[in-house]
């Protein structure tokens, strides 16, 4: 079935209804889509406090608990992905203790 809602979070997921937002913001004086999770409300306090910090630093490129500063493709990287309508990724390097990983997070650092 096509997707015709104006609200991407009303997508065709099989059957549940994802919970993220979106925003724009600037890395590296290009501009970014971000996409990330609503933090729920019945959340653990370990994953809200995670879920908060990685929106932080998803919308400012730095990590307000830890300093980490996002890392972008080059500019040639990026140009290169643009030519044929790929996306780059944007990566975070924190701190082993940094408070954006909640204890299930750790296997991914």
């Amino acid at each position: 079935m096509p997707h015709n809602s104006s609200d991407p979070r009303d997508a065709n997921t099989g059957g549940h209804k994802e919970n993220f937002d979106i925003s724009v913001t600037r890395f590296d004086g290009e501009y970014a889509l971000v996409i990330q999770p609503v933090v729920p409300d019945d959340a653990a306090a370990d994953v809200k406090n995670a879920l908060a910090v990685r929106r932080l630093a998803n919308l400012h490129g730095v990590c307000p608990a830890c300093g980490a500063a996002v890392t972008m493709p080059n500019r040639a990287q990026r140009r290169a992905a643009a030519r044929v309508g790929r996306t780059v990724p944007a990566v975070f390097r924190h701190e082993d203790d940094c408070i954006a990983f909640c204890d299930g997070d750790r296997r991914w650092s």
